[in-house]
């Protein structure tokens, strides 16, 4: 019942957040003409009817099996939920290949570059798995990391990633996350 609770006080906080962000930034549907692009897609397999029974009308319009009691269970027992997942979770791209993150599930995500996998910004997600009180990534003190926030059926893109391991987690939901590496250009 404890981690029911702090599940849905995590809600009331992705709520305010989510709400504060007016999903800004780019949708990024394709361009004609573009340059190559590589695809990660966000997952979740969020039930509807229990996710808006606990957390609001809206928070999962999706069509998943995963009820929010499951979701709470496996993240208190295996501090994991595996249908919520970033996919690919590694990829190597040539430098100047842009990158295409598509939320392809029916909760909100974000896709934010981050320094070192970590604890994301909701600290009764955090909680559940097993984060020290209060911990968060850096990027979780600066506001722009709403600018990454993508809702069911959106996408975001980036391009001009520099060569070099790029760090990629929804700083919702902690557990998910994708390793870029970036090769130079041949020459």
């Amino acid at each position: 019942m404890r981690a029911r609770r702090t599940v849905a006080a995590a809600s009331l906080t992705v709520a305010g957040v989510v709400g504060m962000s007016g999903m800004a930034g780019p949708n990024a549907a394709g361009e004609p003409g573009e340059s190559a692009t590589k695809l990660v897609r966000m997952q979740d397999d969020c039930d509807a009817e229990t996710f808006n029974a606990v957390l609001g009308q809206g928070a999962c319009v999706g069509d998943g099996g995963t009820t929010f009691e499951e979701l709470v269970e496996s993240l208190t027992e295996d501090r994991d939920a595996g249908a919520w997942r970033f996919s690919p979770d590694r990829l190597t791209i040539d430098r100047g290949t842009g990158l295409r993150a598509l939320n392809r599930g029916g909760e909100v995500h974000s896709f934010t570059k981050v320094r070192r996998f970590g604890p994301g910004c909701v600290p009764e997600l955090n909680e559940l798995l097993g984060f020290p009180a209060g911990a968060t990534v850096a990027e979780c003190t600066s506001p722009r990391w709403l600018r990454t926030l993508r809702a069911p059926g959106e996408s975001l893109r980036l391009r001009g990633l520099s060569a070099g391991t790029h760090r990629f987690e929804c700083l919702i939901h902690p557990w998910m996350r994708t390793t870029v590496r970036v090769r130079p250009n041949r020459g």
